[in-house]
C-alpha cells in the first residue's frame, strides 16, 4: 500500500513537471500566430475584417501589435498580450486567458478611446465572459461599472 502510494506521487510529481516544462518552453510566437491566423478566418466568415502588424511571444502568452477588427463596430488597439490560465481553464472545463491591452479605441460612428486596460476571458461554446473589465480610458461612469459582461457569439 505505502509503495504504491509513493508510485502515484512519483507519477503526479513527473506529470506536473511535465506540464510545467511544456508552458515554459512552448514556442508562444507560433501559437499566437497560428490563433490570430484562426480568428481571422472565422471573423471573415461573420463578415469581419481582423489586421494586426505582428505577433510577439511574451513571458506565458503572447502579444499582438496593431490590432485592428473592422465590422459593424471598428476596434482599434496598439496592442494586446493574451496570456492562457491553464489551472483556471481546467477548473472551469473552458479556456480562460488574461488580456491586457494599450492604445484601445472602438468607432461607433464617434471614436470611444478605452485607453489601457485587461479583463479576464472565459470562451464558452455560445458566449463568451468578460471578468473585471477595467479600462482606463472613457467609459468610466459613476452608474456603470463593467465588471462582468456575457456577451452572445452566435458562432
Amino acid at each position: 500500500m505505502k509503495r504504491s502510494l509513493i508510485y502515484l506521487i512519483k507519477i503526479l510529481l513527473f506529470i506536473a513537471a511535465f506540464c510545467y516544462a511544456m508552458y515554459i518552453f512552448l514556442p508562444w510566437d507560433s501559437l499566437g500566430r497560428f490563433a490570430m491566423s484562426m480568428a481571422h478566418n472565422r471573423l471573415e466568415r461573420q463578415g469581419m475584417r481582423l489586421n494586426y502588424t505582428d505577433v510577439n511571444a511574451e513571458d506565458g502568452g503572447f502579444t499582438v501589435n496593431n490590432l485592428t477588427l473592422n465590422g459593424a463596430v471598428n476596434i482599434a488597439l496598439n496592442s494586446i498580450t493574451i496570456k492562457p490560465q491553464l489551472l483556471a481553464s481546467v477548473l472551469s472545463f473552458a479556456p480562460v486567458c488574461e488580456i491586457n491591452f494599450t492604445g484601445a479605441g472602438v468607432r461607433f460612428g464617434q471614436v470611444l478611446n478605452f485607453g489601457d486596460g485587461g479583463f479576464l476571458l472565459t470562451a464558452g461554446r455560445n458566449e463568451i465572459l468578460l471578468e473585471n473589465f477595467i479600462p482606463e480610458g472613457g467609459i468610466r461612469s459613476h452608474r456603470f461599472s463593467p465588471r462582468k459582461i456575457s456577451i452572445e457569439t452566435g458562432f
